[in-house]
Order: structure tokens, then C-alpha cells, then sequence
């Protein structure tokens, strides 16, 4: 029997549909490579076997595949052991990067049409710095040139047309929705010229980060995200907050482009303790899980919290479990558009260690604070990183 080992990702085989040539399986078994399946029933999923802490590796069967002809491709694997039929199959984890579904429900994509309007923004806006930021972990840029957000229930496409204009694509919201989200209503270039001249580090923040704005999120993902986030680098925390999505969120699919909306308190809390650990979210499990819970069940009211002030707000958050004081001013910040909360983690400490002395600059700021966190945060990592990859 080999060892007990901590195995990260699960050994995918497939069995392809019927009606389609099952004669090219064997050779892509025998060259190591998983074959794309072309139904979901398709798939058979081979994980550790946590619970009895043993090396053997166990298979997920889909419904109606042949345990005899599994059983010929199980000898090209060392340790495979099929799963007894009968068995609770939820107890294991999601597969990594795909939606779980192990009900009789056949898996389903929603097709939705999408709003179009053109919109000019003459204001400061960069949406390549937007998304690395560090401020939101979902959005991101698509290979046709379009930009996606994704918020809440909310679904937006962006194409920029030049000189300020774009092309928007809204599901599930509105413009004043996404005016409110990408803070509109704010003139940065008038707030950057009046927080110039006060600190040649801030001056070069200012400008290096001209078309930052303070995204307006929806708070539950904020919460969830932000619990996800300790401990983690941002492209660690994108992934582990894109697989718990895939895994229990809502799937759309809107001009071709499929997506997952973020996962409901309801829909986290019918998750298992294994499947929320196979999203990646290690010991910060137990915070999903109380989180949901009481989002859940009412005792958590996420939007009754938005007529707290920031004092009474902050509290608040700290009162959940493993919310600290970066993970409530990140919530404050970027999900309730607290802007007099400035959120302190590694990298901003560091930079008020070498750049101000160690004194915390951000209270002098009020209402600005954490507007200019966000300059001085994606300053300071964007050019640390460009001198790490020099080295």
C-alpha cells in the first residue's frame, strides 16, 4: 500500500458519450492525457481517499457507465479502487475548475440576452487597472477584446470603441446600477490634482494609477472573497473564488461567453465541508461555512448593515469569524463604498514602514482614505513586481 499523501488535484479519466469512437481512449490513457468529454455523464473523477487517510485513489462513477469496462482501464492505474455502488458521492470534493453535480438534474447553462447601450466616460478609467487592482478578483478581460464584471446576480460586458466610448452589455441590472459600481458620481481626475503636492510617493501613485477607481461590489462576495483572500496571492485568490463559483453558482451563458454568477448563502451552505475544501479554501473553510450560515438563516443581514455607520459597521464585521481588521476594512471599503476605511495588509504596511516612517498616513486623508490606499497599494505592488521580474 503506497503512503498517505496530501494529493492537490484529483486524476481525471473519461469515457466518452455514446455514439461517439471509444477507440482513441486507450492510447490517451496510455499517453497520460484526460479525454475531453463530450457529455457530463461522461466523467469519471479519481480522488485520495481522505476519510480512511490511505493512498488509494477511488473513482467517482457517473450513472450508467459499465463497472466492467472501467475495470479494464483501472489496470493502467496503480491504486485504483472503484466506489462502491450505493455511495454518498457529495462527501468528496468538486472536481477543480468544473461544476459538481451529482443529482439525477441534468447539469443546464441559462441563456440570457444582454442589454446594449453606448456610454461615454470622460473621467479617469482604466478597466487593465481596474482589474489588477486588487480590489476585485472576477472580472477580467476576454480574448474578443471585451471586458467582464460580474456582481452579485448583475452581468456586464464592455467594449471599448475609443475617445471615452464603449459599448455596454448588461444582464440582471441596469446603467445606474453599473454608474454606481464604477463610482461615477465621483470626479477622480479633480481628486487626484487635489491630493498632489503633498508627498512625492503619493504624487507618483497618483500618477502611475490614473483610471483607478473604488468599485461599489456586492458585500456577500466581498465578505466571502476577502475571508478567502488571507494568506493568499491574488492570482491564488482569483482561482480559488472562480472554482467555488463554478462549483455552486448559477451558469449563464450570454453571447457565447459562459459564466458562473457567485454563489448564494443558500447555495454555499449546501455544500459539504470536502467540497468547499476542494475549491481550495483550506482552513478559511470554516469561515465559508459560518458565514453562509448566517447569512443564510437571517441572522447576518448584509444590507441592513448598509445604514450602520463605518464605526458601527467595522464592528460589526469583526464580530464574524475570521474577519480581522484588513478583512472588515477590505468589506467596508469595497462593498459598502466606505471611503474613510484604508485597509492594511503586507504590502501597505511595508509601505508605511519605508515610505512614511512608519507612521499611518491614511487618517489625515478622512473621507479620501482609502481612495488613496488603493493609489499607494497598486503603486507599490506593480513596481515591486517589476523590479522582482528584473532581477
Amino acid at each position: 500500500m503506497l503512503p498517505y499523501q496530501p494529493w492537490d488535484k484529483p486524476i481525471e479519466v473519461a469515457l466518452l458519450a455514446e455514439g461517439v469512437d471509444r477507440n482513441n481512449l486507450m492510447q490517451g490513457l496510455m499517453d497520460g492525457l484526460p479525454t475531453s468529454p463530450s457529455s457530463r455523464r461522461a466523467w469519471i473523477e479519481i480522488y485520495p481517499r481522505w476519510l480512511v487517510g490511505r493512498g488509494d485513489r477511488v473513482a467517482l462513477l457517473a450513472e450508467g457507465v459499465d463497472r466492467n469496462l472501467i475495470n479494464q482501464f483501472s489496470q493502467l492505474l496503480s491504486h485504483v479502487t472503484l466506489l462502491a455502488e450505493g455511495t454518498d458521492r457529495n462527501q468528496f470534493p468538486p472536481r477543480i475548475g468544473h461544476r459538481h453535480n451529482f443529482s439525477k438534474k441534468e447539469f443546464s447553462m441559462h441563456t440570457v440576452s444582454l442589454t446594449h447601450q453606448l456610454v461615454a466616460i470622460q473621467d479617469d478609467f482604466d478597466l487593465d487597472k481596474i482589474i489588477e487592482s486588487g480590489q476585485c478578483f472576477r472580472p477580467q478581460k476576454l480574448s474578443d477584446g471585451r471586458y467582464r464584471f460580474l456582481s452579485g446576480s448583475a452581468l456586464l460586458y464592455l467594449t471599448p470603441l475609443g475617445d471615452g466610448q464603449y459599448d455596454a452589455a448588461w444582464y440582471g441590472s441596469d446603467r445606474e446600477y453599473w454608474a454606481d459600481y464604477f463610482d461615477l458620481g465621483r470626479n477622480y481626475a479633480a481628486l487626484r490634482c487635489s491630493l498632489a503636492g503633498q508627498s512625492s510617493y503619493l504624487d507618483k501613485s497618483l500618477d502611475f494609477g490614473q483610471g483607478i477607481r473604488i468599485l461599489h461590489q456586492d458585500p456577500w462576495e466581498m465578505l466571502i472573497t476577502f475571508l478567502i483572500s488571507q494568506r493568499k496571492s491574488i492570482p491564488a485568490i482569483r482561482t480559488a473564488v472562480e472554482h467555488l463559483a463554478r462549483c455552486c453558482g448559477e451558469p449563464l451563458s450570454a453571447e457565447g461567453d459562459e459564466v458562473f454568477l457567485f454563489p448564494t448563502p443558500q447555495q454555499l451552505c449546501g455544500l459539504s465541508e470536502a467540497q468547499l475544501m476542494g475549491c481550495g479554501l483550506g482552513y478559511r473553510t470554516r469561515y465559508i461555512q459560518n458565514a453562509a450560515a448566517q447569512a443564510s438563516s437571517g441572522t447576518l443581514d448584509l444590507g441592513a448593515l448598509a445604514a450602520l455607520p463605518d464605526d458601527a459597521l467595522f464592528s460589526r464585521l469583526l464580530e464574524l469569524d475570521g474577519v480581522g481588521k484588513k478583512v472588515a476594512n477590505c468589506v467596508c471599503l469595497f462593498g459598502y463604498g466606505r471611503t474613510a476605511m484604508a485597509p492594511i495588509d503586507v504590502w501597505i504596511q511595508r509601505l508605511i514602514d519605508e515610505e512614511f516612517g512608519g507612521r499611518d498616513p491614511f487618517p489625515s486623508y478622512d473621507q479620501q482614505a482609502g481612495i488613496v490606499q488603493q493609489y499607494l497599494f497598486y503603486y507599490k505592488r506593480s513596481t515591486s513586481r517589476s523590479v522582482a521580474h528584473k532581477k
